[in-house]
């Protein structure tokens, strides 16, 4: 087991999306799919990019998300930042 060096900072070799949280915490809280949507105020295919990653939350579905699960919108917002730049770092250190 190799120890951690404190000077590096911890750059992980993949990207959770923001969705994997709010997975969690819909099945924590029993919240469906459909019920989401509606909070959120898309439709179900929206949903599941969101969740998926491949649609960038916006504000109004951090306010949403705040709503459902009384989680801070600045959570949901650093949240999606830290997703996207990690996409980025990871692109760019595929090229």
């Amino acid at each position: 087991m190799t120890t951690p060096d404190p000077e590096r900072p911890f750059e992980p070799d993949w990207a959770s999306p923001p969705g994997a949280t709010i997975t969690d915490l819909m099945f924590v809280r029993g919240v469906t799919r459909a019920k989401l949507a509606s909070q959120l105020g898309i439709d179900l295919p929206e949903v599941d990019k969101l969740l998926s990653g491949e649609r960038h939350m916006t504000a109004c579905d951090a306010l949403g998300l705040e709503e459902v699960f009384t989680v801070p919108v600045s959570f949901w917002c650093r949240l999606e930042a830290q997703y996207r730049k990690t996409l980025k770092r990871l692109e760019h250190k595929a090229e």
